[in-house]
């Protein structure tokens, strides 16, 4: 489980660099209009966090507390 954990704690810092989500703009996500693709991302839709064993916003909580992959580490 903690491999798979990783695994896709690494490709949420991916995506996220792919979407133009960054640990400065995150948090307006959470209040503004977003595609639905941007709505499952961050947890604000959907259950993919429980279907991984994870919270629903953990690719939230990842991005906002350490950044996406090439623009901010």
């Amino acid at each position: 489980m903690f491999g798979l954990t990783l695994f896709v704690g690494h490709n949420a810092m991916i995506n996220a660099e792919e979407m133009g989500i960054t640990s400065d703009n995150i948090n307006a996500m959470t209040y503004n209009k977003v595609t639905p693709a941007e709505a499952r991302f961050i947890g604000k839709e959907g259950k993919f966090g429980a279907e991984l064993g994870l919270a629903d916003d953990w690719a939230y909580q990842i991005i906002k507390q350490v950044g996406n992959l090439r623009r901010e580490l």
